[in-house]
């Protein structure tokens, strides 16, 4: 069969820097990345993959006195990737809702057929891995007195992760339910045309994850 395929990336990045009077140095940068893939192999249907990436970081360091400072940071990272094998609606007009009436994302979904003896089969699919986006705060002291260095501070991570992949439900086709008594007789694309799988399966209940993490950490050193 015939392939083709475009791949497209966008990448930018801008930053700040500023002195807040004498006692406060801040700066800030924010970065985000596109990568678009699409491909269409004859005689399947073509494939879309989307994927943004983005990035932004935030950070104050206050001087109280020569020997008293501390710094704030923040940070959010957002990760989005989409996959579907997409294309025209046609879900209702091959037939194939009235036995898998399967929606992804508000989409009619063509399940995996599979067709023995050489057919090709048919197939449509759909993917996400999230968005996931990871907020993080920390916190850094540092105090000199006397002979000592104190430093101390902490660090908090919170994570949403989001995701979903259609999978699990298929339909096979093989000669053997249009075979009759004599070996080498039925067809798998005769089975498919009357409606007879040799195998079939699916996925009862959800399969969507919604999941959060929370990480905490704290230090203290003195030197």
């Amino acid at each position: 069969g015939h392939t083709t395929g475009e791949t497209t990336y966008d990448q930018w990045s801008t930053r700040v820097d500023h002195q807040f009077g004498q006692n406060d140095s801040f700066f800030s940068r924010y970065s985000d990345a596109r990568n678009d893939v699409s491909s269409a192999s004859y005689v399947n249907l073509p494939s879309i993959a989307v994927q943004r990436f983005t990035n932004v970081e935030a950070s104050d360091t206050h001087t109280f006195s020569q020997t008293f400072l501390m710094t704030a940071r923040f940070g959010w990272q957002r990760i989005g990737w989409t996959a579907a094998t997409t294309g025209p609606d046609v879900a209702l007009k091959a037939g194939t809702t009235a036995a898998f009436p399967i929606k992804f994302s508000g989409v009619n979904i063509i399940p995996p057929i599979y067709i023995s003896g050489g057919y090709p089969g048919m197939s449509q699919g759909g993917s996400y891995y999230g968005p996931e986006n990871l907020l993080d705060w920390a916190l850094d002291v540092q105090k000199i007195k006397g002979r000592h260095t104190i430093a101390f501070g902490g660090w908090y991570l919170r994570d949403h992760y989001v995701t979903d992949n259609l999978t699990g439900t298929s339909e096979s086709f093989t000669a053997v339910p249009t075979a009759g008594l004599t070996t080498g007789t039925g067809d798998a694309l005769a089975s498919y045309l009357t409606g007879l799988p040799s195998a079939s399966g699916r996925v009862i209940g959800s399969t969507e994850g919604d999941m959060i993490t929370n990480l905490y950490s704290v230090y203290g050193q003195d030197s």
